[in-house]
């Protein structure tokens, strides 16, 4: 116990009221009010910086230092293994039907990039979000199995519907210091929804969620060329403001080449390799009062080092 202590202490988590159950192995029960934060660091080649430690980090809660609580990183290369829940939601719009085998296979392959400790939620959604999982499972048959169930419906799309439910789904997991992610899958038109894009921002920003956005363009001939069709408006904003990225998959000249075929793979690495990459930060929550926004600001020490910070503001509860 005296070593344990020994190793709590430098991570600032001894004396904040955790619950420590020995069973074995410690375990170490976070509070609720921690809040979390994932941050990618970059050299001035846009290149992932790595190997850094907690001491290099400085967090600011509304400009004050806050003590780091909670410092951790991905231990195995090209496998996430730290604790994650994911909401997959595809689009079951008719539109994208040609592209559901490349969808697949590249959804297959990110399957096989998940450790165990990695939760996912498969839902497809039309006018309305349609879970395929029972909330959230670790066994990957599981999920290959409910990929077979997804296939296209010739119905009207509700995209923000479907993010407001998957948000909502993954902000009342218990877990203090669990990841929480959703990755979209679709063409970018919202003919359906009857929520706003800020009602989905405001569940993502006091839940910590990130969102990645692949939209598989639509296009439409102008004037001669092939256009793409305009994506649902605030759908990068939103991606963006939630500490992820709105991604093109393809372009109109693989639309017009018959030899050509999508391949989602490459994006799909590309969002595992900046997820693998990332610090996750978390300190307490100091008092205020419910309904009172506080920005999050980090620094990073070393020269030319420049700062993702997934998460730049939450909203006190009570």
């Amino acid at each position: 116990m005296r070593h344990l202590l020994g190793v709590l202490r430098p991570l600032g988590l001894h004396g904040l009221g955790l619950l420590l159950i020995l069973k074995g192995l410690a375990q170490i029960t976070l509070r609720s009010d921690l809040v979390l934060v994932p941050v990618l660091v970059r050299d001035r080649q846009g290149r992932p910086v790595r190997n850094l430690t907690k001491e290099d980090f400085e967090v600011f809660d509304n400009g004050r230092k806050q003590p780091i609580a909670f410092f951790s990183t991905e231990p195995t290369l090209g496998i996430l293994s730290r604790p994650l829940a994911m909401s997959l939601l595809l689009d079951a719009s008719g539109s994208i039907a040609a592209t559901w085998h490349a969808q697949a296979s590249a959804l297959r392959s990110l399957l096989r990039w998940l450790g165990p400790e990695i939760k996912v939620s498969l839902i497809r959604f039309h006018e309305h979000p349609e879970p395929l999982t029972e909330g959230f499972t670790a066994d990957k048959a599981l999920l290959e199995r409910a990929l077979e169930h997804h296939h296209p419906v010739w119905r009207q799309t509700a995209i923000f519907d479907a993010l407001l439910f998957a948000f909502q789904q993954l902000a009342v997991l218990p877990e203090a210091h669990i990841r929480k992610l959703t990755l979209l899958i679709t063409d970018g038109l919202d003919t359906a929804s009857t929520v706003s894009p800020n009602q989905c921002l405001r569940v993502a920003e006091a839940a910590g969620i990130t969102l990645y956005v692949i939209v598989i363009p639509l296009y439409s001939p102008v004037e001669g060329r092939l256009r793409p069709r305009p994506i649902a408006a605030s759908l990068a904003e939103l991606a963006r403001k939630t500490g992820g990225r709105l991604i093109f998959a393809g372009d109109a000249r693989q639309m017009l080449d018959p030899r050509a075929t999508l391949d989602l793979t490459p994006i799909l690495q590309d969002v595992v390799e900046e997820l693998w990459s990332q610090y996750y930060i978390g300190y307490y929550a100091p008092a205020s009062p419910s309904g009172t926004r506080h920005r999050i600001h980090v620094r990073v020490r070393g020269k030319g080092l420049r700062v993702e910070v997934a998460r730049q503001s939450y909203v006190a509860k009570d």
